[in-house]
């Protein structure tokens, strides 16, 4: 007998081919297959997250009737204003009017009595007529012009206040500008707070379902496994190539003998010769007709 070839790698590989094909065989003839129960999905949370310029719009948006609002009221206060210096100095100019008329009322009405005493007295062109009536007429001027600086002073000012009322209505607005821009800047990094809370908390929802779904997943996994495992062994038990028709059984045989055929021929006829004779493994893979067929060619 010549030495026993080692062909075990060879053999091994090509068991693997022959349980594949029984396999599909079984399979094929509605033997015990693997069991698929039904999928049990978790359904995750989706947030579509606003971008930094959505949240800046949706904080223009919040502070839109606030700005509005406020801008209006700025305005309103500045005409009310205007309204009123512009309604004092109306006063005033009347004011000054009717006190210059009255002291030129007075004036004229004194002239008139001093006209009418000096001539009544006889005294005409005299220095006392002359004297009296400029007296009279230094009087009327020193309270004509007082009049009018109090008056015009008055005025100065509230026409120095109406010329600055633009000013002043500009300023406010560039004051409000500035606050409004803190306040919308405030707004934006709440919503942007708000934003990654958000994100935070499905994130970590997501998290949990993740995880409650690979627990199911493997769960379902070892229960399939399971099933099949069991269904084979009851399958092996009842030696299930005998369950296949005769026919499959026969076409099952041939597709063994073949590839057993294939390599035996492979090696020499003495080497073939010791390796079907040496193993089981040719006999377990075939029906008693194709082993003998086999062993008639390669192991006599």
């Amino acid at each position: 007998m010549g030495a026993f070839p080692n062909y075990s790698d060879e053999r091994s590989a090509l068991e693997d081919e022959i349980k594949q094909l029984e396999s599909a065989a079984i399979a094929s003839s509605g033997a015990a297959g693997k069991t698929t129960l039904p999928n049990t999905r978790l359904k995750q949370l989706e947030y579509d997250a606003p971008s930094d310029a959505d949240i800046n719009v949706v904080a223009q948006d919040k502070l839109s009737q606030f700005r509005t609002d406020t801008v209006n009221n700025i305005k309103s206060n500045s005409e009310a204003n205007e309204k009123e210096l512009n309604n004092k100095r109306a006063a005033y100019a009347a004011q000054l009017d009717s006190e210059l008329a009255s002291l030129d009322k007075s004036y004229a009405a004194a002239a008139e009595n001093i006209d009418n005493d000096v001539l009544r007295r006889g005294l005409g062109r005299s220095s006392i007529a002359v004297g009296q009536k400029e007296e009279l007429e230094n009087e009327y001027m020193k309270l004509r012009k007082g009049v009018g600086s109090d008056y015009g002073g008055k005025i100065a000012d509230l026409d120095a206040e109406i010329n600055s009322v633009s000013a002043k209505l500009a300023k406010a607005l560039d004051d409000f500008n500035i606050a409004y821009a803190a306040k919308l800047n405030e707004t934006v990094n709440e919503l942007k707070k708000e934003r990654a809370e958000k994100i935070e908390e499905i994130e970590k929802y997501n998290n949990d379902i993740r995880y409650k779904q690979a627990k199911l997943d493997e769960s379902k996994a070892k229960t399939e496994s399971k099933l099949y495992s069991d269904a084979l062994d009851q399958q092996s038990k009842a030696n299930s190539t005998n369950t296949l028709s005769a026919d499959k059984q026969d076409e099952l045989y041939k597709s063994v003998y073949d590839k057993l055929d294939a390599f035996l021929g492979s090696m020499s006829p003495e080497d073939a010769r010791l390796e079907i004779n040496n193993h089981s493994f040719y006999r377990q893979h075939l029906s008693g007709y194709y082993y003998y067929k086999l062993l008639d060619k390669y192991g006599r």
